[in-house]
């Protein structure tokens, strides 16, 4: 495999261990490029990176900690400053947008933590989910409820008092009631508890599945490179390989670098 591999063939064939083999759309949804981008003016985190993402594709973005995984995220969704290079989602270019108007574009964004409103209910905070969205939000609501069942039983209780498998299931709940194009998580499965990462990595399949694209950057590298259509692994601010989930999981180099440590922190 080559660094930095181009992701721009036009039919990607899947063969991953946890799901049958699928063909990808050929249609790109967002396509980053060259990306420069830091929180504080001259100093940069990212350092040229780049990342694309076809219609319905689960793509992971992975690295050790510093790598820019997190930041790239939080770049694509207005968060942290792009100083060069363009995201094209479709062929309108995000950056200098803000997260608003990203959202309104077809992008939702989940963050690690603080992805909650804890002194709401669960129903309240679904419904806050849906703030652009004008009309009855009622079967989308109970889309969401049968997405996520733990949610229905307990949809007035306050937000706060859940436990936190069960407030990161919540928060994706909440931005998929926008039904994005896009979905953008960020360490989803951080701080939860083994069986609960199962829970969380199952659920991210079953939307994926049900064809919202995926922008998965996650700290448990074996487990979202198995569930991956295509993976980046991030290193100093750039895409440093780039391939099949199944193909990077399995690639030697990639493992002695970056598989063999048992968590990756948030970047």
């Amino acid at each position: 495999m080559n660094d930095s591999q181009s992701a721009n063939s036009s039919d990607l064939l899947i063969e991953q261990p946890d799901r049958p083999e699928r063909q990808i759309s050929r249609q790109l949804i967002i396509d980053a490029r060259e990306i420069v981008a830091g929180y504080v003016e001259g100093v940069d985190i990212l350092q040229g990176a780049n990342l694309a993402v076809y219609e319905g594709e689960l793509v992971t973005v992975i690295g050790s900690n510093g790598a820019g995984k997190s930041t790239f995220a939080k770049a694509i969704f207005g968060l942290v400053p792009v100083r060069s290079g363009q995201i094209l989602f479709g062929d309108r270019n995000l950056v200098g947008l803000k997260p608003e108007q990203i959202v309104r574009l077809g992008i939702s964004y989940v963050p690690q933590i603080a992805n909650v409103f804890p002194s709401l209910s669960i129903s309240d905070n679904l419904d806050m989910g849906a703030y652009t969205r004008d009309g009855n939000i009622k079967p989308l609501k109970d889309k969401i409820y049968d997405t996520f069942p733990v949610l229905a039983k307990r949809r007035s209780q306050r937000a706060g008092t859940l436990s936190g498998g069960e407030r990161q299931m919540l928060a994706m709940g909440r931005a998929m009631m926008l039904e994005p194009k896009l979905l953008i998580l960020d360490e989803p499965s951080a701080a939860l508890s083994p069986i609960l990462v199962q829970d969380i990595f199952n659920l991210i399949q079953t939307i994926n599945q049900a064809g919202t694209s995926i922008i998965l950057v996650e700290q448990n590298a074996r487990k979202a490179l198995a569930i991956a259509d295509r993976g980046y692994v991030m290193h100093l601010g750039k895409d440093e390989f780039t391939g099949k989930g199944s193909d990077l999981l399995n690639d030697p180099e990639v493992a002695e670098l970056y598989l063999g440590v048992g968590n990756f922190s948030k970047a």
